[in-house]
């Protein structure tokens, strides 16, 4: 019997049709409908926050080398219509990630993320 990560992670990466990836981003966006994708929780965990920004990127939550924009990267499914402040904070930009995904192993759009403080070293 295979094994489904294995497979999973196989797939993921095989290559799409070509304009696969342009299609899912579209879709993506439409889905949004102009606004960021992201929702977090509070400090406590309990309350969820929706960015209220205007969404003007779309964040490939499947990324790293030969991955991004390939296989289940392409997906809609994967994919996250955000503002620049938010995929900012998911991606780390200047001074690391502030945003972290809490969700499956695999990622999906409805995903939510916690905040988290960065410490500032001395």
């Amino acid at each position: 019997m295979a094994d489904p990560e294995r497979a999973y992670h196989a797939f993921a990466k095989t290559p799409t049709p070509p304009g696969a990836d342009k299609a899912g981003s579209a879709q993506a966006r439409d889905r949004s409908e102009g606004w960021c994708e992201v929702r977090w929780f509070g400090a406590t965990g309990a309350i969820e926050y929706r960015c209220d920004r205007a969404a003007t990127q779309v964040h490939h939550m499947l990324s790293g080398r030969g991955t991004r924009g390939k296989g289940l990267s392409a997906l809609k499914e994967h994919k996250q219509h955000v503002c620049d402040q938010c995929h900012l904070d998911i991606t780390g930009g200047v001074g690391g990630r502030k945003l972290l995904r809490v969700g499956g192993q695999r990622p999906h759009w409805t995903d939510r993320y916690q905040r988290v403080e960065i410490r500032r070293r001395a």
